[in-house]
């Protein structure tokens, strides 16, 4: 399961859990499953679930849903093979953090991931692999900008954050998120839907439906189809009894 925190929505972090709208889905989630009391379960969200008081209420919460054993598996996703940087809380009941670290470490950069796409000016068969138009202006910035950088920032109090940013296609991708956009490596366009889908290890044959802003937002707000496979064939050998636990 997955469930929205903000962690900007409520300055003190338990709240976030009882107070906010979408935090309180996590206590929906584990209200499930007391009713439904699956042998195994995996919640995914950011690191910030377990802020402050925040672990401490949700070992509870689980407890009262009759799970005493909880893990906080923290899982940097980039050292198990995507091509983008992604550090996310996955909370079980059985350890994932640790068999990853011992049996699941593989690396690919940005390049490995898109090389193989068409061009998208040019008539193709691949869904979401469509050019995006962009401001002239814009468009003049990203002309400009090297591999690295971003052609745009803007502030929010005193903080600039930065998006646009042309990748390095032989090193790892930063955070594909739902808001931001990348540039080609050595072409000057945003990369496609399907280009920032690829960087979250989703296969071509999972189409993405609404809206352009939509799709990129579908990509970048959910949980990376490689993880997600390695983490279910990890559980598959627990039921079977070959991997042990607890």
């Amino acid at each position: 399961g997955y469930t929205p925190i903000n962690p900007k929505r409520e300055k003190e972090p338990i709240m976030r859990l009882y107070k906010d709208e979408r935090g309180r889905l996590t206590l929906e989630f584990i209200r499930f499953l007391a009713h439904i009391k699956p042998k195994y379960f995996v919640m995914e969200n950011v690191l910030q679930i377990t802020e402050g008081q925040l672990k401490q209420a949700l070992i509870n919460e689980f407890k009262w849903a009759g799970y005493e054993n909880i893990y906080f598996n923290v899982i940097r996703c980039e050292k198990y093979g995507l091509p983008s940087r992604r550090t996310r809380m996955f909370i079980s009941n059985f350890p994932i953090q640790e068999y990853f670290e011992k049996y699941e470490r593989e690396k690919k950069c940005v390049w490995d991931a898109i090389k193989d796409l068409p061009i998208p000016y040019f008539p193709h068969e691949i869904d979401n692999h469509f050019y995006v138009e962009v401001s002239k202006k814009l468009q003049k910035r990203i002309v400009k900008t090297p591999i690295g950088k971003s052609a745009l920032g803007f502030k929010i109090g005193k903080k600039t954050y930065w998006t646009y940013e042309r990748l390095d296609p032989f090193k790892i991708s930063p955070t594909v998120r739902g808001t931001a956009k990348f540039i080609h490596p050595f072409e000057n366009r945003i990369l496609t839907v399907r280009e920032h889908a690829r960087l979250m290890s989703y296969p071509d044959y999972h189409i993405f439906l609404g809206g352009t802003n939509a799709q990129y937002n579908q990509v970048g707000e959910s949980v990376p189809p490689l993880i997600a496979y390695k983490i279910a064939r990890l559980l598959k050998k627990i039921i079977k009894g070959e991997v042990k636990h607890g």
